[in-house]
């Protein structure tokens, strides 16, 4: 499949783009992986329940825990259209995995899906052992792709100056880190027709997302890259994509995390905009180099 194949289409009315993507996106692997227990739990939240599906990998008890929030825009996704990525996760890390449905924009705008991703984050890691994770001492992450990385790289934040639970690392694939136009760089300029996030959806995301864009702008809160001060902060994989707007965020990031003392790794795909993950059926070498690269990042914290 072509990176343009998953471009958002425009044209389209939202709850059309929702009902695509639910449908489409697990249709890009070929199979589903075999998950010993998937189970769908509502974890209690602030405003209302939050959906959470949880993949425990085996019988035997995981030690490791990975909470995971999907992309989509801060608009679109949800746990069904995050299925597949989250087996194939669940089967290559043999950790479990919980992946997060939050509130989405416009309906609900910041900071309802962030706060539905800490509420959920800190349940999971509460009833970790009820969930089928061994007992005692266990690893715990969180993780996420394009706005779902936005969203796990600002809990990490959060955490650092809260009681949240402690992390062990963060994995931030393709993530949104700052406002897309303030400053320009050069794969905001080279890439901002696409071939899958461009600069006018990325705008339109921003938008519902923030309603007032530039009142948030420079929020540190919002915009990772705009926190003055990165100390402190779980060890992080940033996966970026070749072939996106938003690459040389990422890259930046990864640098500004190891200039603050952070274990910061940084992993670049020759593809589009979150493809290394979305898409096994176009790549699967190079599918399976990015699955493989996170699962070994999780091993070794």
């Amino acid at each position: 499949m072509a990176d343009a194949d998953l471009a958002l289409k425009t044209e389209m009315s939202l709850s059309e783009q929702r009902a695509l993507m639910d449908t489409d996106l697990p249709m890009l692997f070929d199979t589903l992986d075999k998950i010993y227990r998937v189970t769908d739990v509502k974890v209690l939240g602030a405003a209302c329940d939050i959906p959470v599906r949880v993949y425990q990998p085996s019988e035997e008890a995981p030690s490791q825990v990975l909470v995971y929030f999907h992309g989509g825009g801060f608009t679109m996704g949800s746990i069904k259209s995050h299925d597949a990525v989250c087996r194939r996760l669940t089967s290559t890390s043999q950790a479990l995995v919980a992946s997060v449905e939050y509130r989405l924009a416009p309906e609900d705008p910041y900071p309802a899906g962030l706060d539905d991703c800490c509420t959920a984050a800190q349940w999971v890691y509460e009833h970790a052992p009820e969930l089928g994770v061994r007992p005692g001492r266990f690893s715990f992450g969180v993780a996420g792709d394009s706005a779902g990385a936005n969203l796990a790289a600002c809990l990490a934040l959060r955490a650092r100056e809260t009681s949240f639970p402690c992390l062990d690392y963060q994995i931030l694939i393709c993530p949104v880190l700052r406002h897309i136009f303030e400053p320009l760089t050069g794969s905001h300029l080279d890439f901002k027709d696409g071939p899958v996030v461009t600069a006018e959806s990325g705008l339109a995301s921003l938008c519902a997302y923030l309603g007032d864009v530039d009142k948030y702008s420079r929020d540190p809160a919002i915009f990772p890259l705009e926190a003055a001060d990165l100390s402190g902060l779980p060890p992080a994989l940033v996966i970026v994509s070749d072939r996106d707007i938003l690459r040389d965020d990422g890259v930046l990031y990864a640098e500004r995390l190891q200039e603050a003392g952070v274990d910061a790794q940084l992993q670049e795909f020759e593809t589009g905009h979150v493809m290394m993950i979305y898409a096994p059926n176009a790549n699967p070498d190079m599918s399976q180099r990015s699955y493989q690269a996170i699962a070994d990042f999780m091993q070794g914290h």
